[in-house]
C-alpha cells in the first residue's frame, strides 16, 4: 500500500501519477486528505477519488464539525467488505466514523449537507 498526504502541505499531489506507481507494482493507492480536503471541495485542488483506491478525511478539520472521519473508496475497487450503500450497490460505500453521540452523528450530517450545498466558501 502506497499512502498519501499531508499535513500544511500547500501543494497538489499527483495522484494519477501515483496511481500510475501503484498498479505498476500491484499496490493499493490511499490518500489522507484530512487536512486540504476543504480546498479539494472547493475545487482548488485535484481531487483523489479519480485515482485512488481508498480515501479517508476528517469531518472535523474542514467541515467545522463534530469530531469524526470517512472512509471512501474509488469507483474501479472491488469492496472487499462486502459492504453496500441503500440502492444495493458495493462499489463506492462511503463509511462515517463518528463519536456515539446522536448530537454529533447530527451535527456530522448537517456540516456536510451545509458542504455540500454552497455554504461552504
Amino acid at each position: 500500500m502506497i499512502i498519501c498526504g499531508a499535513s500544511s502541505y500547500s501543494r497538489d499531489w499527483d495522484y494519477k501519477k501515483l496511481r500510475q506507481i501503484a498498479d505498476k507494482i500491484g499496490a493499493l493507492l490511499l490518500a489522507d486528505i484530512s487536512h486540504p480536503s476543504g480546498l479539494i471541495a472547493r475545487g482548488l485542488l485535484n481531487g483523489p477519488l479519480p485515482c485512488c483506491h481508498i480515501v479517508t478525511t476528517t469531518t472535523h478539520k474542514t467541515l467545522r464539525g463534530p469530531r469524526g472521519g470517512m472512509i471512501m473508496m474509488g469507483k474501479d475497487f472491488e469492496n472487499p467488505w462486502g459492504d453496500k450503500t441503500p440502492k444495493g450497490e458495493t462499489k463506492m460505500m462511503p463509511t462515517i466514523l463518528e463519536a456515539a453521540e446522536q448530537y454529533a452523528t447530527l451535527g456530522e450530517i448537517a456540516d456536510i449537507m451545509r458542504n455540500v450545498f454552497g455554504e461552504y466558501k
